[in-house]
């Protein structure tokens, strides 16, 4: 059924699956708001941990993005001739 959705949809170079259908959904609930628990309730696993764990690579990228944009790097007033060093301490936060 799936191969017939992908097809018709003239989509390439994307996965599709019930397990990126799946995965999906799980990062858009977070995104919009969700709470890890309630999503962990949704998709059925045993244990908030097995959640947190399907999703870990998303939730320690978001956590990276949130701390650099609220880093103190980031207010620094460094100048064009520290322009370097400042994106080596913002890649360093990334």
């Amino acid at each position: 059924m799936l191969e017939e959705v992908e097809k018709r949809s003239g989509i390439t170079g994307v996965r599709v699956s019930p397990h990126t259908f799946r995965h999906t959904f799980a990062r858009m609930f977070l995104e919009n708001g969700g709470e890890v628990y309630k999503l962990s309730l949704i998709l059925g696993h045993s244990s908030v941990l097995v959640t947190e764990n399907y999703l870990k690579d998303f939730v320690s990228r978001e956590a990276r993005q949130g701390q650099s944009k609220h880093s103190p790097v980031s207010s620094l007033n460094l100048g064009k001739q520290n322009n370097g060093f400042k994106k080596k301490l913002q890649k360093g936060l990334d």
